[in-house]
Protein backbone atom coordinates (compact mmCIF):
# COMPACT_ATOMS: atom_id res chain seq x y z
CA UNK A 1 0.00 0.00 0.00
CA UNK A 2 1.66 3.41 -1.27
CA UNK A 3 0.45 5.61 1.24
CA UNK A 4 1.66 3.51 3.89
CA UNK A 5 5.51 2.69 3.15
CA UNK A 6 7.89 3.79 5.65
CA UNK A 7 9.08 6.05 2.76
CA UNK A 8 5.64 8.10 2.20
CA UNK A 9 5.46 8.21 5.90
CA UNK A 10 8.17 10.62 5.83
CA UNK A 11 7.25 12.26 2.77
CA UNK A 12 5.11 13.35 5.04
CA UNK A 13 7.31 15.17 7.35
CA UNK A 14 9.75 16.28 4.90
CA UNK A 15 6.61 18.06 2.32
CA UNK A 16 5.50 19.93 5.84
CA UNK A 17 9.07 20.92 6.73
CA UNK A 18 10.05 21.78 3.40
CA UNK A 19 7.33 24.22 2.50
CA UNK A 20 7.40 27.86 2.87
CA UNK A 21 6.50 27.70 6.89
CA UNK A 22 6.86 24.21 7.95
CA UNK A 23 4.28 23.17 9.81
CA UNK A 24 5.65 20.61 12.46
CA UNK A 25 9.13 21.35 14.15
CA UNK A 26 10.92 19.10 13.76
CA UNK A 27 13.51 18.09 17.20
CA UNK A 28 16.77 16.37 17.07
CA UNK A 29 17.50 15.18 20.63
CA UNK A 30 20.65 14.30 21.56
CA UNK A 31 21.59 11.10 23.84
CA UNK A 32 24.84 12.84 24.89
CA UNK A 33 23.41 16.38 26.61
CA UNK A 34 20.33 16.75 28.93
CA UNK A 35 17.77 19.77 28.50
CA UNK A 36 20.11 21.86 30.46
CA UNK A 37 23.12 21.52 28.31
CA UNK A 38 24.68 18.43 31.40
CA UNK A 39 26.83 16.51 29.42
CA UNK A 40 25.42 13.10 30.82
CA UNK A 41 28.66 10.92 29.37
CA UNK A 42 30.73 12.48 32.42
CA UNK A 43 29.68 11.99 35.80
CA UNK A 44 28.17 14.67 37.48
CA UNK A 45 28.75 16.20 41.03
CA UNK A 46 25.45 16.99 43.16
CA UNK A 47 25.49 18.08 46.26
CA UNK A 48 23.03 19.66 48.80
CA UNK A 49 22.31 23.77 48.34
CA UNK A 50 23.58 23.50 51.91
CA UNK A 51 27.20 22.56 51.19
CA UNK A 52 27.67 24.46 47.44
CA UNK A 53 30.36 26.25 47.47
CA UNK A 54 29.42 30.52 49.18
CA UNK A 55 30.53 32.11 46.17
CA UNK A 56 28.34 29.93 43.51
CA UNK A 57 25.09 30.68 46.32
CA UNK A 58 25.68 34.03 46.05
CA UNK A 59 25.67 34.59 42.38
CA UNK A 60 22.32 32.44 42.60
CA UNK A 61 20.70 34.36 45.25
CA UNK A 62 21.49 37.64 43.70
CA UNK A 63 19.87 36.03 40.29
CA UNK A 64 16.81 35.48 41.91
CA UNK A 65 16.83 39.00 43.90
CA UNK A 66 17.39 40.55 40.42
CA UNK A 67 14.79 38.39 38.34
CA UNK A 68 12.24 37.06 40.88
CA UNK A 69 10.06 39.88 40.97
CA UNK A 70 10.36 39.23 45.43
CA UNK A 71 9.02 35.73 45.08
CA UNK A 72 10.96 33.43 47.56
CA UNK A 73 12.32 30.34 45.87
CA UNK A 74 13.93 27.97 48.06
CA UNK A 75 17.19 26.45 46.60
CA UNK A 76 17.36 22.69 47.62
CA UNK A 77 20.65 21.39 44.89
CA UNK A 78 23.19 21.91 42.87
CA UNK A 79 24.93 19.71 39.69
CA UNK A 80 28.14 20.27 38.89
CA UNK A 81 28.99 18.98 35.16
CA UNK A 82 29.83 19.90 31.75
CA UNK A 83 28.42 23.03 30.15
CA UNK A 84 27.94 23.02 25.80
CA UNK A 85 28.34 26.96 24.62
CA UNK A 86 28.46 26.27 21.20
CA UNK A 87 31.81 24.61 20.34
CA UNK A 88 32.93 24.49 23.64
CA UNK A 89 32.55 23.65 26.97
CA UNK A 90 32.94 24.80 30.46
CA UNK A 91 31.99 23.63 34.12
CA UNK A 92 29.18 25.08 35.42
CA UNK A 93 26.55 24.62 38.44
CA UNK A 94 23.00 23.90 37.75
CA UNK A 95 21.41 24.98 41.22
CA UNK A 96 17.92 23.99 41.40
CA UNK A 97 14.66 24.03 44.19
CA UNK A 98 12.34 20.73 44.27
CA UNK A 99 9.57 21.71 41.65
CA UNK A 100 12.32 22.98 39.23
CA UNK A 101 10.68 26.14 38.92
CA UNK A 102 13.98 28.00 39.66
CA UNK A 103 16.90 26.83 37.43
CA UNK A 104 20.19 29.29 37.78
CA UNK A 105 23.26 28.21 35.68
CA UNK A 106 26.49 29.39 37.01
CA UNK A 107 30.07 29.23 36.10
CA UNK A 108 31.76 27.20 37.86
CA UNK A 109 35.00 28.69 37.74
CA UNK A 110 34.08 32.28 37.36
CA UNK A 111 31.11 32.44 39.57
CA UNK A 112 28.96 34.82 36.35
CA UNK A 113 25.78 34.12 35.69
CA UNK A 114 25.00 31.70 32.45
CA UNK A 115 21.59 31.46 32.72
CA UNK A 116 18.24 31.94 34.81
CA UNK A 117 14.84 30.46 34.27
CA UNK A 118 12.19 31.00 36.77
CA UNK A 119 8.04 30.06 36.88
CA UNK A 120 5.65 32.51 38.24
CA UNK A 121 2.12 31.71 38.86
CA UNK A 122 0.15 34.74 37.16
CA UNK A 123 -1.33 36.14 40.54
CA UNK A 124 2.82 36.81 41.15
CA UNK A 125 3.30 39.33 38.21
CA UNK A 126 3.49 42.54 39.60
CA UNK A 127 5.08 45.43 39.77
CA UNK A 128 7.44 45.63 36.65
CA UNK A 129 6.11 42.60 35.41
CA UNK A 130 2.77 43.52 34.94
CA UNK A 131 3.22 45.62 31.85
CA UNK A 132 4.11 42.16 30.25
CA UNK A 133 1.27 40.18 31.48
CA UNK A 134 -0.87 43.17 29.64
CA UNK A 135 1.04 42.98 26.40
CA UNK A 136 0.36 39.00 26.66
CA UNK A 137 -3.36 39.34 27.23
CA UNK A 138 -3.88 41.47 24.65
CA UNK A 139 -2.21 39.51 21.68
CA UNK A 140 -4.40 36.39 22.95
CA UNK A 141 -7.01 38.60 22.40
CA UNK A 142 -5.86 39.65 19.07
CA UNK A 143 -4.89 36.35 17.84
CA UNK A 144 -8.38 35.07 19.34
CA UNK A 145 -7.17 32.58 21.84
CA UNK A 146 -9.47 32.29 24.30
CA UNK A 147 -7.65 29.72 26.61
CA UNK A 148 -6.27 31.91 30.21
CA UNK A 149 -2.93 32.09 31.35
CA UNK A 150 -1.67 29.32 34.23
CA UNK A 151 1.84 31.07 34.37
CA UNK A 152 4.98 32.76 33.43
CA UNK A 153 8.59 31.59 33.20
CA UNK A 154 11.18 34.19 32.44
CA UNK A 155 14.25 32.79 30.86
CA UNK A 156 17.97 34.46 30.57
CA UNK A 157 21.08 33.36 28.97
CA UNK A 158 23.81 35.49 29.06
CA UNK A 159 25.84 32.92 26.99
CA UNK A 160 27.45 34.68 24.55
CA UNK A 161 25.78 31.89 21.92
CA UNK A 162 22.20 31.80 23.04
CA UNK A 163 21.75 35.29 24.43
CA UNK A 164 18.55 35.94 24.94
CA UNK A 165 15.75 37.90 27.75
CA UNK A 166 12.46 36.19 26.83
CA UNK A 167 9.03 35.90 28.93
CA UNK A 168 7.01 33.18 28.07
CA UNK A 169 3.36 33.07 29.17
CA UNK A 170 1.51 29.61 29.48
CA UNK A 171 -1.60 27.94 29.68
CA UNK A 172 -2.79 24.27 31.16
CA UNK A 173 -2.67 22.97 27.97
CA UNK A 174 0.47 24.65 26.70
CA UNK A 175 -0.62 26.66 24.73
CA UNK A 176 1.89 29.72 24.72
CA UNK A 177 2.93 33.08 23.84
CA UNK A 178 6.53 34.77 24.48
CA UNK A 179 7.21 38.14 25.10
CA UNK A 180 11.21 39.66 24.51
CA UNK A 181 11.82 41.31 27.81
CA UNK A 182 13.66 44.44 26.29
CA UNK A 183 10.67 44.97 23.89
CA UNK A 184 7.65 43.83 25.25
CA UNK A 185 6.74 42.33 22.09
CA UNK A 186 5.44 39.24 21.14
CA UNK A 187 8.33 36.95 19.52
CA UNK A 188 6.70 33.61 19.02
CA UNK A 189 3.22 31.68 20.20
CA UNK A 190 0.91 28.47 19.71
CA UNK A 191 -2.63 28.92 20.58
CA UNK A 192 -5.62 26.28 19.74
CA UNK A 193 -8.26 29.10 18.27
CA UNK A 194 -11.83 27.62 17.56
CA UNK A 195 -13.42 27.65 14.54
CA UNK A 196 -16.53 30.57 15.82
CA UNK A 197 -12.75 32.50 15.77
CA UNK A 198 -11.30 31.76 12.72
CA UNK A 199 -11.31 34.41 9.61
CA UNK A 200 -14.35 33.40 7.36
CA UNK A 201 -12.08 33.48 4.36
CA UNK A 202 -9.29 31.75 5.96
CA UNK A 203 -11.71 28.88 7.05
CA UNK A 204 -13.19 28.59 3.16
CA UNK A 205 -9.62 28.10 1.77
CA UNK A 206 -8.90 25.22 4.60
CA UNK A 207 -11.96 23.62 3.69
CA UNK A 208 -11.33 24.02 -0.44
CA UNK A 209 -8.11 22.60 -0.30
CA UNK A 210 -9.07 19.24 1.57
CA UNK A 211 -12.27 19.16 -0.83
CA UNK A 212 -9.71 19.78 -3.85
CA UNK A 213 -8.19 16.42 -2.67
CA UNK A 214 -11.57 14.49 -2.35
CA UNK A 215 -12.19 15.47 1.58
CA UNK A 216 -15.68 17.01 2.86
CA UNK A 217 -14.91 16.10 6.54
CA UNK A 218 -14.60 18.69 8.85
CA UNK A 219 -11.63 19.63 10.68
CA UNK A 220 -11.33 18.56 14.58
CA UNK A 221 -8.20 21.11 15.60
CA UNK A 222 -7.33 24.30 14.67
CA UNK A 223 -3.97 26.17 15.73
CA UNK A 224 -2.56 29.30 14.96
CA UNK A 225 1.26 30.18 15.39
CA UNK A 226 4.73 31.01 14.31
CA UNK A 227 7.19 28.92 12.80
CA UNK A 228 11.06 29.00 11.05
CA UNK A 229 10.83 27.79 7.08
CA UNK A 230 12.99 28.50 4.48
CA UNK A 231 12.11 32.76 4.18
CA UNK A 232 12.37 32.71 8.21
CA UNK A 233 9.96 33.26 10.40
CA UNK A 234 6.21 33.00 9.61
CA UNK A 235 2.84 32.88 11.46
CA UNK A 236 0.20 30.33 9.70
CA UNK A 237 -3.16 28.90 10.30
CA UNK A 238 -2.41 24.93 10.96
CA UNK A 239 -5.85 22.74 10.16
CA UNK A 240 -6.47 19.09 11.71
CA UNK A 241 -8.75 16.46 11.45
CA UNK A 242 -7.03 14.22 13.67
CA UNK A 243 -8.89 10.64 15.15
CA UNK A 244 -7.57 8.94 18.12
CA UNK A 245 -6.69 5.20 17.37
CA UNK A 246 -5.05 2.98 20.06
CA UNK A 247 -1.94 2.38 18.57
CA UNK A 248 0.47 3.64 16.02
CA UNK A 249 -0.72 1.16 12.80
CA UNK A 250 1.74 2.98 9.76
CA UNK A 251 0.17 0.11 7.68
CA UNK A 252 -2.90 1.94 8.02
CA UNK A 253 -1.99 5.41 8.48
CA UNK A 254 0.34 7.76 7.18
CA UNK A 255 0.67 10.38 9.23
CA UNK A 256 0.15 10.10 12.85
CA UNK A 257 1.21 12.05 16.31
CA UNK A 258 0.90 11.51 20.30
CA UNK A 259 -0.51 14.45 22.36
CA UNK A 260 -0.69 14.54 25.91
CA UNK A 261 0.06 10.58 25.92
CA UNK A 262 -2.69 9.96 23.39
CA UNK A 263 -2.26 8.56 19.99
CA UNK A 264 -4.27 10.18 16.94
CA UNK A 265 -4.10 9.58 13.16
CA UNK A 266 -4.33 12.70 11.21
CA UNK A 267 -7.02 12.73 8.22
CA UNK A 268 -6.33 15.82 6.92
CA UNK A 269 -4.41 18.60 7.23
CA UNK A 270 -3.78 22.23 5.63
CA UNK A 271 -1.33 24.87 6.32
CA UNK A 272 -2.03 28.59 5.61
CA UNK A 273 0.35 31.52 5.71
CA UNK A 274 -1.54 34.00 8.04
CA UNK A 275 0.26 37.08 6.88
CA UNK A 276 -0.68 36.46 3.41
CA UNK A 277 -4.26 33.86 3.42
CA UNK A 278 -1.89 31.80 1.02
CA UNK A 279 -2.42 27.79 1.11
CA UNK A 280 1.34 26.59 1.85
CA UNK A 281 0.01 22.58 1.91
CA UNK A 282 -2.18 20.26 1.98
CA UNK A 283 -2.77 16.90 2.97
CA UNK A 284 -5.68 14.20 2.77
CA UNK A 285 -6.08 10.24 3.60
CA UNK A 286 -7.77 8.57 0.68
CA UNK A 287 -10.93 7.09 0.53
CA UNK A 288 -9.83 3.53 -0.19
CA UNK A 289 -13.19 1.80 0.20
CA UNK A 290 -13.93 -0.61 -2.86
CA UNK A 291 -11.36 1.06 -5.08
CA UNK A 292 -8.87 -0.36 -7.20
CA UNK A 293 -5.28 0.66 -7.51
CA UNK A 294 -4.27 2.73 -10.48
CA UNK A 295 -1.05 2.93 -12.05
CA UNK A 296 -1.12 6.57 -13.79
CA UNK A 297 1.04 7.80 -16.83
CA UNK A 298 2.57 11.11 -16.48
CA UNK A 299 0.52 12.52 -19.08
CA UNK A 300 -2.64 11.33 -17.10
CA UNK A 301 -1.17 12.83 -13.59
CA UNK A 302 0.31 15.83 -14.66
CA UNK A 303 -3.91 16.17 -16.45
CA UNK A 304 -4.81 15.84 -12.54
CA UNK A 305 -2.44 18.17 -11.28
CA UNK A 306 -2.75 21.37 -12.98
CA UNK A 307 -6.49 22.46 -12.61
CA UNK A 308 -6.03 21.14 -8.88
CA UNK A 309 -2.88 23.65 -8.24
CA UNK A 310 -4.80 26.79 -10.35
CA UNK A 311 -7.60 26.19 -7.86
CA UNK A 312 -5.72 25.81 -4.46
CA UNK A 313 -2.23 27.84 -5.25
CA UNK A 314 -3.43 30.34 -7.87
CA UNK A 315 -0.42 28.93 -10.11
CA UNK A 316 -0.69 28.08 -14.11
CA UNK A 317 2.22 24.97 -14.03
CA UNK A 318 2.04 24.90 -17.37
CA UNK A 319 5.54 26.64 -18.35
CA UNK A 320 7.15 24.80 -14.99
CA UNK A 321 9.88 22.14 -15.32
CA UNK A 322 8.64 18.61 -14.12
CA UNK A 323 10.43 15.67 -12.26
CA UNK A 324 8.72 12.37 -11.74
CA UNK A 325 9.75 9.92 -9.14
CA UNK A 326 8.00 7.18 -10.57
CA UNK A 327 8.77 4.61 -7.74
CA UNK A 328 6.28 6.82 -5.26
CA UNK A 329 4.13 8.83 -7.51
CA UNK A 330 5.55 12.14 -6.84
CA UNK A 331 5.89 14.74 -9.22
CA UNK A 332 8.07 18.11 -8.76
CA UNK A 333 7.11 20.82 -10.30
CA UNK A 334 9.59 24.33 -10.62
CA UNK A 335 10.23 27.40 -11.86
CA UNK A 336 12.48 29.54 -10.69
CA UNK A 337 12.51 30.06 -6.92
CA UNK A 338 9.30 28.66 -6.22
CA UNK A 339 8.13 24.80 -6.68
CA UNK A 340 4.85 22.90 -6.02
CA UNK A 341 5.30 19.28 -4.81
CA UNK A 342 1.87 16.89 -5.74
CA UNK A 343 1.53 13.38 -4.60
CA UNK A 344 -0.80 10.24 -5.57
CA UNK A 345 -1.82 7.34 -3.43
CA UNK A 346 -2.26 4.09 -5.26
CA UNK A 347 -6.17 4.67 -6.13
CA UNK A 348 -4.80 7.45 -8.62
CA UNK A 349 -6.28 9.91 -5.95
CA UNK A 350 -4.24 13.50 -5.25
CA UNK A 351 -3.34 13.21 -1.76
CA UNK A 352 -1.01 15.84 -0.54
CA UNK A 353 0.48 19.34 -2.39
CA UNK A 354 2.52 22.27 -1.33
CA UNK A 355 4.43 25.06 -2.49
CA UNK A 356 8.04 25.49 -1.49
CA UNK A 357 9.75 28.96 -2.24
CA UNK A 358 13.84 29.51 -1.68
CA UNK A 359 15.51 32.38 -1.14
Amino acid sequence: MRGTSRKNYRFIVLLLACSVFAATPVLAASKSIDNNGMDNKKESQVVTYADLDPTIKKAAEEAIEQYGNGKNFKLERATKGEFFTGKAAIERWLVENKERSAAISIDAGSGKLLSISLTFAISELTGDYEKYLKTAQLAAKQLKADTPFAGARIDISNVQSNKRQTLNFFTKDEQFIELDLKTNKPTSYRFAIKKSNVDAKVMRAAEQAVKGLGSKLPFTHIERYTNWGPLGKGEIWDFKRKKEVKSIDRDKYSYLAIDKGKKYAIESQVVIDSKTGELISVFALPKTDNQKQVQLTQDKAVEKILPVVKKLFGIDLSTYQVKVDKASSDYTFSSGKQSIFASFDEYGSLDRMARHVTK
